[in-house]
This record gives structure tokens, sequence and C-alpha cells, in this order.
């Protein structure tokens, strides 16, 4: 048995308190999860990839060589969930625990969000669903247990379907 253990030095230690080295770019950051789009829209059969983060942020790289394309923000929270719409690979939904889900277009310059959904108040989005055709966008919430939440929504008009305690 060893007589010695390891101990971060001062400033690792620091630098893990402070969840980096001070400058947000460089904070230390988990992939939660990825999706990856069904077919390419560019038509090279490549795809995108995108990974959501701990720092709310959501990043779309190339699947072939990982290659950041696009860095998408917007969320207050925690990132939750991520799906690519099945019938146009350049639209992107995510959740989170700011209590919206946002769908963005890949291919505008601004990386802003052209649709923002909203639950009842209180809604923290922990994961997120697009049917076959991308009409219905499902979400699930939670709340104070034990009230937990589907939120259904129509993805043409951004209305509200239904709700589901």
């Amino acid at each position: 048995m060893p007589k010695y253990k390891f101990r971060p030095g001062k400033k690792a230690r620091q630098q893990e308190r402070d969840g980096g080295a001070g400058d947000p770019s460089t904070a230390t950051a988990y992939i939660f999860d990825i999706d990856r789009q069904a077919s390419s829209d560019t038509g090279t059969g490549d795809g995108l990839l995108a990974a959501m983060g701990s720092n709310n942020s959501v990043h779309v790289y190339q699947a072939g060589t990982l290659a950041l394309q696009q860095k998408l923000t917007g969320h207050c929270d925690v990132v939750t969930g991520l799906r690519f719409a099945h019938t146009n690979p350049s639209i992107l939904y995510s959740s989170s625990l700011d209590g919206t889900v946002r769908c963005c277009d890949l291919r505008a310059d601004n990386k802003m969000p052209v649709q923002t959904l909203e639950g009842d108040m209180g809604d923290k989005f922990m994961s997120i669903d697009v049917n076959c055709d991308d009409t219905v966008i499902c979400a699930g919430s939670k709340k104070q247990m034990p009230d937990t939440t589907l939120v259904l929504w129509d993805s043409r008009t951004g209305g509200l379907l239904h709700l589901y305690p």
C-alpha cells in the first residue's frame, strides 16, 4: 500500500472550485447528451452532431471530423435534451431547466432560436422529443414532486396542444 496520496496543488484546487481558471471559456464543462442528424442537409453524407453541455450551451460539430460548426446560446440554465428534426435536418430542438424549449435553424446566420416554447409556470424541462413528421414537440418537466407534466406543442404554430399531469 502506497504511503503517499496524490493531492492537487493549490492552483488546481482553486480552479476546480472556480469551475476553471476564472475565464468562462476555459471553465470546466461536461457533455450531458448528444444527437446526430438522421441525414445530411448538404448531401455530403457526413451530417452534424450536436452536444449539450453543463455550461448551458449547445455545440454543433461536423460528424466526420468533429470540427466545431456552431455554438448556440440562449438558455439561461442547464440544457437537458437535444433532438434534430426528422424531416428537416437543419432544425435542432433543445430543452432546458430554464423552462423553455428552443428551436434553432442551423442555416441562419444569427444563431438565435426561431421559436421558443414555454410550458406552465415553474416547469423545468428534463427531456425532449419530436414525432416522426416533426409536427408535435413533446417535453417532460419536473416541478415539485409529485407534480410532473408532459407538454405537447404544435411545431407549426408554437401553440400548446396538451398538458398531461
